[in-house]
């Protein structure tokens, strides 16, 4: 017997069948890859390259939150203690390895709690006094420490009446914590102070007070908690905040990915300009991005780890801010920068050392 021509050919049909649906599937999830997260998305920065969308890469995804200025406490002229506090320290109860942004007493540190008091097995919970909030305003704290697992830290609104403040409302920060460098397939390191807050849209409306709730009700390791006092906090885009800054360093990971930046710091002729700027890789990339910063691999610019100040600005991917885009660093360093005189001699030599100065 011999099998029809539509039976020897239905393979090949399934076949084909097999293998369009497969690249149907496959262009299918790469056009809507962007759409499920447009920012950072680098198929949608082609796209924009193509069609004369927005010019700058990642940099039009990226918002700056730099701090403003540190709100005053106030009298509420109603019952009760200005602040409470149970298992917590004022100015201390912080790990003395990672200090806060500012020496306790000062700066952004005026105020803080901590409740690493005498280990981390303590417990306990505190308000703080209500601190006086400008109208339509952001505002951020820095915590070390774990917020979340049993920990818990909200931001309390209220209104100032004349016997007291009425609440309007809590809201919790989203709080972002990085994994450990040196264990990135380890829990995240909590200990560093990271900034922590809100945008003026989250603040429930005719707030002119806030005060920080937190519970320390957890004994392991990381189970504690320190916190400062408020801040103003403010929204900027990338591309505008490093406008007037500079020169910029970009980890060589991410250095195709802000195509907008021009105020590049140079390296030539045997120098290495001072950055003011370090654009870092996120924590996965970063043993890659330390070449060139890191003073046990040799790299151009190792001497700003140790000499350039740096510190860094809160940032976040518009929409997303648990995504780990890389960090913005800017250096403290005050000295006047690539100041000194230089002299470029050319000469020509030949293959031989003795004829190069100081050879032979």
């Amino acid at each position: 017997t011999h099998a029809g021509p539509a039976l020897v050919a239905a393979p090949a049909v399934l076949t084909v069948a097999a293998a369009g649906t497969a690249v149907a599937v496959l262009l299918g999830s790469l056009l809507a890859a962007p759409l499920r997260r447009p920012a950072g998305s680098l198929a949608l920065v082609n796209t924009h390259r193509l069609t004369g969308g927005p010019p700058c890469g990642l940099g039009d995804d990226i918002q700056v939150l730099p701090d403003g200025p540190v709100l005053a406490p106030v009298g509420t002229f109603g019952p009760g203690p200005a602040q409470q506090l149970t298992g917590f320290t004022a100015m201390a109860g912080f790990d003395p390895a990672y200090p806060p942004p500012d020496p306790p007493g000062t700066g952004v540190s005026a105020e803080l709690w901590g409740s690493l008091v005498g280990g981390p097995q303590s417990t306990g919970s505190m308000t703080s006094p209500w601190f006086r909030l400008p109208p339509a305003s952001g505002v951020a704290v820095s915590v070390s420490g774990r917020t979340d697992r049993g920990n818990k830290l909200v931001l309390e609104f209220g209104r100032a009446r004349y016997a007291g403040v009425t609440t309007l409302g809590v809201r919790v920060p989203y709080d972002r914590v990085r994994l450990n460098q040196d264990h990135l397939d380890g829990p995240p390191d909590y200990r560093p102070w990271r900034s922590i807050g809100l945008d003026a849209a989250q603040v429930p409306n005719g707030a002119d007070r806030i005060r920080i709730r937190s519970v320390d009700a957890t004994t392991d390791p990381d189970g504690w908690l320190a916190v400062t006092g408020p801040r103003l906090r403010s929204v900027v885009g990338f591309n505008e905040f490093l406008a007037g800054r500079g020169p910029v360093l970009v980890s060589w990971p991410q250095a195709f990915l802000f195509p907008c930046l021009r105020n590049i710091v140079g390296v030539g002729d045997g120098l290495a300009g001072a950055p003011q700027v370090v654009i870092e890789a996120p924590r996965r990339e970063g043993r890659l991005s330390a070449v060139t910063t890191a003073q046990d691999q040799g790299g151009a610019f190792a001497a700003i780890r140790p000499f350039g100040r740096l510190y860094e600005i809160p940032t976040r991917l518009a929409g997303h801010p648990d995504v780990d885009w890389g960090a913005l660093q800017l250096s403290a360093d005050t000295a006047e920068r690539d100041t000194y005189q230089r002299t470029t001699t050319h000469i020509t030599a030949d293959g031989d050392r003795s004829s190069l100065p100081g050879d032979g």
